[in-house]
């Protein structure tokens, strides 16, 4: 890393601090673990809304993300009320910049490990793929996620100990599915 980079990566810390400090991260009072725990669920959501940045996600949809992420209860409740004002919203976004470049980082050190994995399999067995395709057991029915002591552990649970109503409709929208193209396949 040449010095132009390391003051670059200072300058960017000290932005993003700044605007961390900004938006009331670090106000008396705000617990100290809350800019994490938001870093954290927004670095989740871009994974899950595969929004990774204005760049790939266009900056409507990039707009509407950081108004989602505004929006979270781990936000700064300065971040939330204040969401309106302009500085406000150029701070979140700034902030949000940061987790996606992280996030973005991260996916393509998930991407390099795997090349490299899939290269090392295909080096020691002779040039074979390495493709793997995941497994297809059936998922559970709906009547098994009803009954308390039936279902996969990892289901989340109901106070009675049923399983959510949202597993339930996504279960029966991938059997529904399945049976779907299973049938065509047959055809």
């Amino acid at each position: 890393m040449s010095s132009n980079d390391n003051a670059a990566a200072v300058s960017d810390e000290r932005t993003v601090r700044k605007a961390a400090e900004r938006v009331g991260f670090f106000d008396e009072g705000i617990p100290g673990q809350l800019y994490t725990q938001w870093r954290k669920q927004v670095h989740r959501g871009i994974q899950n809304f595969n929004c990774h940045g204005p760049e790939e996600a266009g900056s409507n949809k990039w707009e509407s993300f950081c108004e989602w992420a505004a929006g979270q209860p781990t936000m700064a409740p300065r971040g939330q009320l204040a969401y309106q004002d302009e500085a406000i919203r150029k701070h979140i976004r700034i902030l949000c910049d940061d987790v996606a470049k992280k996030a973005r980082d991260s996916r393509q050190a998930m991407w390099v490990a795997i090349h490299q994995a899939r290269a090392a399999h295909r080096a020691s067995h002779d040039g074979e793929p390495a493709v793997i395709e995941p497994p297809k057991w059936p998922l559970p029915d709906v009547e098994e996620l009803g009954q308390p002591s039936a279902g996969p552990s990892y289901m989340p649970r109901t106070a009675k100990g049923k399983g959510s109503a949202g597993v339930k409709k996504a279960t029966i929208e991938s059997n529904a599915e399945r049976e779907r193209v299973n049938a065509r396949k047959r055809d």
